[in-house]
C-alpha cells in the first residue's frame, strides 16, 4: 500500500516542513510557553504579592476584639467611632481604603457585616478579610456561650488525610492531583495537534488543488498514494515535534520545581511570609515527578499517531471536495464535533475514569485518541483494554481511509461546482 511514489510524496512532505521556521520555532516556544505559564503566577506570588497598602477602619458596634484580626501585613486597620456616611466620604476621597461594619446582631447571626470601599479590592484580600472576620465571630460566639480558648482550639484543628495507592508492587503515594494535571496536559496536546496538523493537510490539498499543480502531480501518482503520503508525511512532522514536546515537558517538570525553589531562595518556615506564599515555596522544594510506566507514554504516541492519522484522512476529504478554505466550514462542524466532545468530557474521564461513560466513551474512536490516554494516566487498567482500544482505532483509519480515498480521486480534480452529500455519496458507491 505504501508503495515508492507514495513514500516520495511523504518524503517532500516531511522535509520540507520539518526545515519551515513555523516548525522550528513553534518546537521550541511551545515547552518554554507552557513552564512559563506555570513558573510565572509562582514567581509573580512570592516575589510581588499583594503589596497595596490599605487604611480600613471598623465601626465595631458589635464589640468584638479586632486585634484577633489576622490581616496582610500591608493592611492597617483601626476603630472608629464616625457615622457610615462621613466614612464613605472618607472612601470616596480616597482617604482611606474601606470601612467594615460590624453590627451589633452579628454575633447572633441575624445580621451581616458589610465592606465598603471604592472596589478593586483584589479576590484574594476579599478572602483573606472574610476568612479572617469568620474565625473573629465563630471565637465571640463560643466565648458567648461559655466555651473557652481550649474548645475553640480543637475545633480549629485539621485533619490531614495520606493518600495511598496501592498495587501489585506494594504500595505509594497517590499522587492523583499532580497526575491528572499531566492527563489535562497530555489531552489538550492530542486536542491541539490533531487540529493543527489535520488543518494543514486540508489546507496543502487546498492549495495544491487551487494551484493546478495537483493535475500535474495526479499524472504520476495515483490519488490515493498522493494522499496517503501527505497525510502521514504531515503526521511524521507531528510526531516528531510531539515527542521533542514530550521530552522537553518531562524535563522541564522535572528540574521545574528545584530551579524555581533555588530561584526563589526564600525559607519555606519564614512567618513573615503569606502562608500561600508559604505553601508555594513548599511544594516547589519537595516536586517531584510522578513515576509513570513507560507503557503509557508509548500507548499516547501510538493514539496520537491512530487519532491523528484517522482525522487527517477526513480533513485530506474536505480539502479535495472544496475550491476555498472558506468553503471548508460546511463539511468542518460533523468533524470538529467529536473532538470537541471528546475535549468536554475530559473532566467526567479524570474525576470518575471507571464510570461507564468515561469506559464507553474511550473505545469510541473519535473520542479514545484523546480520553483512552488519560484513563491511562489517572487509573490503572486492565491490560488489554489500551490494545483493544487501539485496534479498533486502527481498524476505523483504515475503513476511513478506503471511504475518504474514494472521495478524493474524484473531488480533487472537480472544479467550478460545490458538492453536495448526494454527490459525495455517488462517489464513494463509484468503482
Amino acid at each position: 500500500m505504501f508503495n515508492p511514489k507514495a513514500r516520495i510524496v511523504f518524503a517532500r512532505e516531511y522535509t520540507h516542513r520539518l526545515k519551515s521556521k513555523s516548525f522550528i520555532l513553534s518546537t521550541i516556544l511551545a515547552p518554554l510557553a507552557l513552564f512559563a505559564a506555570i513558573a510565572i503566577p509562582v514567581v509573580t506570588t512570592v516575589f510581588v504579592g499583594d503589596d497595596t497598602e490599605r487604611t480600613i477602619l471598623i465601626v465595631n458596634e458589635a464589640a468584638l476584639d479586632i486585634d484577633r484580626l489576622s490581616l496582610p501585613g500591608n493592611v492597617s486597620i483601626a476603630q472608629t467611632e464616625l457615622h457610615t456616611d462621613s466614612l464613605g466620604s472618607l472612601v470616596l476621597r480616597g482617604a482611606i481604603s474601606g470601612f467594615l461594619e460590624l453590627p451589633a446582631e452579628l454575633i447572633a447571626g441575624t445580621s451581616s457585616a458589610r465592606y465598603v470601599s471604592r472596589g478593586g479590592t483584589g479576590l484574594q484580600f476579599r478572602f483573606e478579610l472574610e476568612r479572617s472576620l469568620e474565625q473573629l465571630v465563630r471565637h465571640a460566639r463560643l466565648e458567648a456561650a461559655g466555651v473557652g480558648d481550649p474548645v475553640f482550639a480543637i475545633l480549629e484543628m485539621g485533619v490531614d488525610i495520606e493518600s495511598i495507592r496501592i498495587s501489585a508492587e506494594g504500595e505509594d503515594a497517590d499522587e492523583t492531583g499532580i497526575i491528572s494535571i499531566i492527563g489535562y496536559v497530555m489531552a489538550l496536546v492530542i486536542y491541539i495537534s490533531i487540529f493543527l496538523y489535520g488543518s494543514l493537510v486540508m489546507r496543502s490539498v487546498i492549495e495544491e488543488k487551487t494551484n493546478r499543480v495537483v493535475e500535474v502531480v495526479i499524472s504520476s501518482v495515483r490519488p490515493f498514494h498522493l494522499m496517503l503520503g501527505k497525510v502521514l508525511g504531515v503526521g511524521a512532522v507531528g510526531l516528531t515535534q510531539m515527542i521533542i514536546w514530550l521530552v522537553a515537558f518531562a524535563g522541564l517538570a522535572s528540574v521545574g520545581g528545584i530551579i524555581l525553589s533555588s530561584i526563589l531562595g526564600l525559607p519555606t518556615t519564614d512567618v513573615s511570609l503569606p502562608v500561600e506564599t508559604q505553601a508555594a515555596s513548599a511544594a516547589l522544594s519537595h516536586f517531584v515527578f510522578p513515576e509513570l510506566p513507560a507503557s503509557l507514554f508509548v500507548y499516547y504516541i501510538l493514539f496520537f499517531v491512530g487519532g491523528y492519522l484517522l482525522y487527517a484522512s477526513l480533513f485530506a476529504t474536505i480539502g479535495s471536495v472544496v475550491e476555498q478554505e472558506s468553503d471548508a466550514q460546511q463539511f468542518m462542524l460533523p468533524i470538529a464535533l467529536p473532538i470537541v466532545l471528546s475535549l468536554l468530557l475530559l473532566t467526567r474521564v479524570v474525576e470518575s475514569p471507571g464510570s461507564t461513560l468515561s469506559v464507553v466513551a474511550s473505545y469510541i474512536p473519535l473520542l479514545a485518541p484523546v480520553l483512552m490516554p488519560v484513563r491511562g494516566a489517572v487509573s490503572p487498567l486492565a491490560f488489554w483494554e489500551m490494545p483493544l482500544s487501539l485496534a479498533i482505532l486502527i481498524a476505523t483509519f483504515g475503513l476511513t481511509m478506503w471511504v475518504c480515498a474514494r472521495v478524493y480521486r474524484v473531488g480533487i480534480l472537480m472544479y467550478g461546482k460545490k458538492p453536495t452529500v448526494a454527490d459525495i455519496i455517488r462517489w464513494i458507491r463509484t468503482d
